[in-house]
């Protein structure tokens, strides 16, 4: 389903956006005849030595369907401090990756709630990391980009060793679809989508459920 909305949402004059993201690499071999659009990759890899798919691996095979060009970098997701992060994005590769994303017109993101299970960051944080992601409010994470129920940028913990879009770059993104599974993710699918973080939503039938408990009544 997200393979179909992102076929029907992308055109020869956009540029396609992927992170680190296990339902975006579950949709990727789903790809068919994408039109010919540069591929960005708008984060770092969650496991470079391991056999998963990682954004990189994303970033390619999305390039090798449409046969546009594929902006991509070789680094983790989580680097080890703050320091490291740092040093990482002045990285010329990160660099000119990240210069690529004020350009992305549509991006397919997943959004993960901040609770073990419920985001593939939640075990990489220290204690102390998640202490502080609780005290700043933090709700949920699209590819290392926290937020709070308000959906505003939260900045602590793990979020400070991540190499990934930010809330304000995903926010001027005219297109980004997100896609999030079972019920848990209610709050921080509203939160998102409240703030502007994502524009659409490919869901199951328990989440779609819950989000409309508590809507109200349609209006048209």
């Amino acid at each position: 389903m997200a393979a179909h909305v992102l076929h029907q949402a992308i055109g020869p004059q956009d540029v396609l956006g992927l992170p680190s993201s296990r339902t975006v690499a579950a949709m990727t071999p789903e790809l068919r005849d994408l039109p010919r659009v540069p591929v960005v990759q708008l984060s770092g890899a969650l496991a470079l030595d391991s056999d998963e798919v990682t954004s990189v691996d994303v970033v390619r095979d999305a390039a090798r369907v449409s046969g546009g060009p594929a902006h991509q970098f070789y680094a983790p997701l989580v680097a080890t401090d703050r320091a490291s992060a740092r040093m990482l994005r002045r990285q010329p590769s990160i660099a000119d990756t990240f210069a690529k994303i004020p350009e992305v017109t549509v991006a397919v993101v997943g959004v993960g709630a901040w609770a073990p299970g419920e985001s593939t960051l939640y075990a990489l944080a220290t204690d102390a990391e998640h202490r502080a992601l609780s005290r700043a409010g933090a709700v949920g994470e699209i590819s290392g980009a926290f937020f709070d129920a308000d959906g505003a940028a939260v900045h602590a913990g793990i979020a400070d060793r991540v190499i990934s879009v930010g809330t304000d770059q995903l926010r001027a993104i005219p297109d980004v679809i997100g896609i999030a599974l079972g019920p848990a993710r209610t709050e921080v699918v509203r939160a998102a989508a409240g703030a502007g973080l994502v524009d659409s939503l490919v869901c199951d039938v328990e989440l779609a459920d819950a989000l409309l408990d508590g809507a109200g009544e349609p209006t048209g």
